[in-house]
């Protein structure tokens, strides 16, 4: 800490104060931009291989449905395609990053294009488009200070925080369920893309090597080591270190529920359920909010603890002092209930669920997928009409986005490939491109219900974050990379014979 001489001058005790404030602004910067480059790492690392082989190259783009690493359907496509084509040498490049929306794809385009120089091009896309943004009726949200500086960012953000915050129609989501007035996580809210990630991360070190005790900086560093961002394996040494960080946080503040809440997921991302079960009822105890009570449900299912998941999500979806029901929440437990078969529990909670928020997208899918798997097809078909006419409409957002991938791409020659999620009906797809022949259609509709109908959701699916479809098991991604190999085989069969 600087100190000033009582009796110093003025100037001198006002430089050492608008010192003192850029060093706290720093400090603030690095911290908010903690967030956003680890969980690219790995894929990174994979990536930089395929691209430094000869050979016919493809580029994945999307969010979290297609990033990952040697387990990602992209990385299973390269194996699948090696294997029928080994005269090609095929290498698939991964450019997906959890999180993304359309607009945030197509910005990174050109640099991605460049890099890969690619012969063909899969996106699938547009399901994180719906998505309210935190800083939503801010003024400034286009200008340089407000995309660049995160500090900058959030003083917007705090300015105007009725307007940021101001309620959405639908159902509310587990991240802003903290109860009235409850603090705020000094860990970045936001996704950060930042390159320069390492030193922000040295700048906390140095802090925690001038101050053992401080509790905020071991929490901040501890999390970005341990945790980053998930879907990838991470350097096991840097998260050991981040996890011993953690447990000093604890120790020296007992009453933080967000170092619990971060141990309890760093625990529960490593596998280790049991290790992570007592730090999140910590988390809860202390906090009872919705995502604290959410987190401890997933990973009560996660554990086979079923009875104690669903205790956990009922609270998640209704905490202490904010009624109503958690979308995340209720796509878990409905997921747990259809796992277990228990067609007319699920069906109740998503019924609830859809008449608090009649045109929510992912209600109606999960609504149209528990009919199915329970074996009432006309309900099953009814509410996957209504799907499809709802993502039919796709956002101006959407429609810009596909528009500006397929410009660019036949700009430069390069074919593209548009893949639909699981369980989607490709029809909206088709009407929004258009049957003009350049494009690849890749349909995951026909596999998957054939591959539910015979196995069960939970065979395929992790969860039911999007609705009729969720985050896929190492089943499903096999299943999705054998679909896209069987529709790209017409267009890779000529590539190969070239």
């Amino acid at each position: 800490m600087l100190k000033i001489p009582l009796r110093a001058p003025a100037g001198q005790k006002l430089l050492a104060l608008l010192l003192g404030v850029f060093c706290a602004l720093l400090a603030a910067e690095a911290a908010l931009r903690l967030g956003g480059s680890l969980f690219r790492a790995v894929q990174e690392k994979r990536n930089r291989i395929s691209i430094g082989r000869e050979g016919c190259r493809i580029l994945c783009l999307g969010e979290s449905t297609t990033a990952g690493g040697e387990g990602a359907w992209p990385a299973l496509l390269e194996g699948i395609l090696s294997g029928r084509y080994p005269a090609a040498r095929f290498s698939v490049i991964n450019k997906a990053v959890p999180g993304y929306n359309t607009t945030e794809i197509v910005r990174e385009l050109d640099k991605n294009l460049e890099e890969v120089r690619p012969g063909l091009v899969i996106a699938m896309m547009g399901v994180n488009d719906g998505f309210g943004r935190y800083y939503e009726g801010i003024s400034d949200t286009g200008s340089m200070l407000f995309r660049h500086f995160r500090v900058y960012k959030l003083f917007r953000i705090l300015l105007n925080r009725d307007k940021a915050l101001r309620p959405r129609p639908g159902l509310p989501g587990a991240g802003a369920n903290l109860p009235a007035g409850g603090p705020a996580d000094p860990y970045t809210p936001f996704q950060d893309r930042s390159r320069d990630i390492a030193q922000y991360a040295e700048a906390l070190r140095r802090k925690i090597a001038g101050d053992p005790g401080d509790a905020d900086s071991l929490y901040l560093l501890g999390r970005y080591w341990a945790n980053g961002i998930g879907f990838q394996r991470r350097d096991r040494d840097l998260m050991k270190k981040g996890e011993a960080l953690l447990l000093r946080a604890a120790r020296l503040a007992p009453g933080n529920s967000f170092v619990f809440l971060t141990l309890g997921r760093h625990y529960s991302l490593l596998g280790e359920l049991q290790r992570g079960l007592p730090p999140l009822r910590k988390a809860a105890e202390l906090n009872p909010s919705g995502e604290n009570w959410y987190y401890l449900g997933q990973t009560y299912k996660n554990a086979g603890m079923y009875a104690e998941a669903e205790r956990a999500l009922l609270k998640a979806m209704a905490p202490a002092g904010a009624p109503g029901l958690r979308q995340e929440a209720v796509l878990e437990l409905c997921w747990l209930y259809v796992s277990r078969g228990n067609f007319p529990a699920a069906e109740a909670l998503l019924q609830k669920a859809h008449a608090g928020a009649p045109y929510n997208e992912k209600i109606i899918g999960a609504l149209a997928g528990v009919y199915e798997a329970g074996g009432r097809h006309a309900l099953a078909r009814e509410y996957a009409a209504r799907l499809t006419a709802a993502r039919g409409m796709f956002t101006e957002q959407t429609r810009a986005a596909f528009s500006e991938l397929r410009r660019a791409l036949k700009a430069r020659g390069i074919r593209l490939a548009v893949m639909q999620y699981p369980l989607c009906d490709p029809a909206p797809l088709r009407e929004l491109l258009g049957e003009t022949g350049d494009i690849i259609f890749i349909d995951n509709g026909p596999a998957f219900r054939k591959a539910v109908a015979e196995k069960g959701y939970a065979y395929y699916f992790q969860d039911m974050f999007a609705g009729n479809f969720g985050h896929c098991t190492a089943a499903g991604k096999e299943l999705m990379a054998r679909g896209a190999a069987d529709a790209l085989a017409p267009y890779l069969g000529r590539t190969a014979s070239e």
